[in-house]
Order: C-alpha cells, then structure tokens, then sequence
C-alpha cells in the first residue's frame, strides 16, 4: 500500500513539473513588430505565476533595432537614501532563431537572450534566459 501511494505522489509530481514547463515555453518571434513600441515594465518574477515584485522601468523597441530602457532609482528614505532622476540606457536589439538579443551596456559583445512567453492585447511576457519573468504593458 505505501508502495502504491508513493507511485501516486511521484506520478503527480512528474505531471505537474510537465505541465509547469509548458506554461513556460517560449513562443517564437518572427521579427520585431510583435514587440515594437513604448512597454511599462509592471513587474518581475521568479516563477511565471510567483510573487511580483514592482519596477520603475520602462522599455522602448524601436523598428531600427534600438531597445531604450529608462529606469528611475529610489532605496528610500534613509541617512544613506539615494534618489536619481530618470535615466536612460540605449542598446541595440536583434531577432535571431526566435528570440530576442539585446546588448549590455557597457560590454561589447556581451548580449542577454530574451524570450517571448506571452503577447496578448496590450500584455507582453518576456522570460531573461532561464531567469525572471518580466511582465509589460503597452504604453
């Protein structure tokens, strides 16, 4: 009997980290007009369905390959509290084997891969690689 149930527990962990990693799958993106524009970057998460943490970022594609992130910076109201205004950092993007590569800023060379696991009216999921979830909305 503990046999049986054992088998029962390991057969729906298995089917549950199948399903898991088919909400995740990326969907190929053919070229840049599925993300071109203005996005608000509502937030970031560890899982698909986790816990969402905030930003203050937003993000513009551009039709000439052009990604233009700006973020504005507040850790609080502390003796050490720093407040920046708005700032912007500009990269170049690509679309190459369905995903989407952007540079880094301030490493030639080095680019971060970006999937589309979501686009939906104004919505827009992008998985960073294997890491966070980052959620947009069409601004």
């Amino acid at each position: 009997m503990r046999k049986s149930t054992l088998l029962n527990a390991l057969l729906i962990l298995f089917a549950s980290s199948i399903f898991s990693i088919s909400i995740a799958e990326s969907i190929p993106v053919k070229d840049s007009s599925v993300i071109v524009g203005s996005w608000k970057l509502t937030g970031t998460a560890r899982k698909l369905d986790g816990e969402q943490y905030s930003s203050q970022q937003s993000w513009q594609f551009r039709k000439d390959g052009t990604l233009v992130s700006t973020a504005a910076y507040d850790s609080g109201t502390g003796p050490y509290a720093t407040k920046i205004d708005e700032f912007s950092v500009k990269v170049k993007y690509e679309i190459k084997d369905g995903k989407i590569l952007a540079g880094v800023p301030g490493r030639p060379g080095k680019k971060l891969t970006y999937h589309l696991i979501e686009r939906e009216g104004n919505k827009m999921t992008l998985r960073q690689g294997s890491g966070e979830f980052m959620f947009f909305e069409k601004q």
